[in-house]
């Protein structure tokens, strides 16, 4: 095994030029020939290299990588942590960026979830995702926790922005922000708030506002409404819209 110096300078030349050593005894004495493998073997020797374990995976090579951090661990196939401390990639394809604590553990096929950062994020779910903040999970598969603190994102497809102690169980369901919302039901929306719930019987259920509780599927509620700019008149407005009539409201037909 050959330990290329760190002095040592590189250059390519075309496969057609001719790179035997023909000058003096004392020039050709300063010349070496590398391969890769003198490379590979040099990374692995102790010189700074860019990854610390699996480096150079050879083509189809299963392996996983670990980069700079502390007690950092990725013990899956082409998993990778890149920074922080204390960090594990346990999942197939999946990435742990930084930050403190954080696990990416999704095993099945094809893995991939990702912890952005943070302090003790989980990112469980098939290519789920957790961006930042600190205790949230995303259990779900393709499900986000985007920030924020203590959040959940455990139904399929669902998500939380930010906020705290939100929680977003139901297929599809979404949570902008605010705190201890609970979207339970399919395709259901909290834009933010604090205290609502969209009960599970009631798919497609829309909270705007605060202490609201879904009763009904395929409805929106409000804490309250005013309306801004309403029209004077059902001139152009397609079915189902409402306009003022002399103070009174009406639908169009």
């Amino acid at each position: 095994m050959a330990i290329i110096p760190s002095t040592q300078k590189f250059h390519t030349v075309s496969a057609e030029v001719d790179t035997e050593n023909r000058g003096s005894e004392t020039a050709n004495s300063r010349r070496e020939a590398f391969t890769m493998q003198d490379i590979v073997d040099t990374s692995g020797a102790g010189i700074p290299s860019l990854f610390e374990e699996g480096s150079f995976p050879g083509s189809g090579q299963e392996t996983s990588t670990q980069r700079v951090g502390s007690s950092n661990e990725a013990t899956k196939v082409y998993a990778i942590v890149s920074g922080g401390d204390s960090n594990t990639a346990a999942g197939s394809y999946a990435t742990v960026s930084g930050g403190q604590g954080n696990i990416a553990s999704n095993t099945s096929s094809p893995g991939g979830s990702t912890v952005g950062g943070g302090v003790s994020n989980i990112a469980s779910g098939l290519t789920s995702t957790v961006a930042g903040g600190n205790n949230n999970d995303a259990t779900g598969s393709r499900s986000v926790v985007a920030g924020g603190t203590g959040n959940i994102a455990s139904g399929s497809t669902s998500a939380v922005v930010g906020g705290n102690t939100n929680s977003a169980t139901g297929v599809g369901a979404f949570i902008g922000g605010g705190t201890q919302n609970d979207a339970d039901s399919a395709y259901s929306t909290i834009i933010g708030g604090d205290n609502n719930n969209t009960l599970l019987t009631f798919d497609n259920s829309h909270l705007i506002g605060s202490n609201l509780t879904s009763d009904r599927a395929d409805c929106t509620f409000v804490e309250n409404l005013s309306i801004k700019s309403i029209p004077t008149s059902a001139t152009g407005l397609p079915s189902g819209s409402i306009w003022s009539n002399a103070g009174v409201l009406n639908i169009v037909p």
